[in-house]
């Protein structure tokens, strides 16, 4: 069957019904423009995200009125501590992305043994979602 290339827009032959792309390359760089064209932080380093990400979900959970404990290094067992009612959570902040409205969160799904809960600020929308360990949907109140 003849299709055409979701990433340049040339016409290619496949047999398979779910291929959108000519080739490898082509998928790989309409996905690369895909989120360089949403990710807000882009131009920022790495380690700057990072703590951005953090401060925003630090904001998050002091606003509903958790005690917070936030870590001074980067090789600590988890990147925050928040306390509310004799609940501990040690969490881990991440930066996600959702292209689309509904769509899937993006975010790295590794998680340090030492942590019970993952906070994911999207950072288009500006929302943050929690997980627990199994990486279910949790809420923090």
């Amino acid at each position: 069957m003849e299709k055409t290339c979701k990433s340049c827009g040339e016409a290619f032959v496949t047999n398979k019904t779910q291929k959108i792309y000519c080739n490898r390359s082509c998928g790989e760089n309409y996905t690369t423009r895909k989120r360089q064209k949403f990710q807000v932080l882009n131009d920022i380093a790495k380690g700057t995200k990072a703590s951005i990400t953090e401060y925003y979900v630090a904001c998050d959970l002091m606003k509903k009125e958790y005690t917070l404990f936030r870590s001074m290094s980067i090789s600590s067992f988890c990147d925050l501590v928040a306390i509310k009612d004799g609940q501990v959570y040690q969490i881990e902040a991440r930066t996600g992305i959702r292209y689309e409205d509904g769509g899937v969160l993006n975010f790295p799904k590794k998680m340090r043994e030492s942590t019970n809960c993952l906070a994911v600020y999207e950072q288009i929308r500006e929302e943050i979602f929690y997980f627990d360990i199994h990486l279910e949907p949790t809420k923090l109140y």
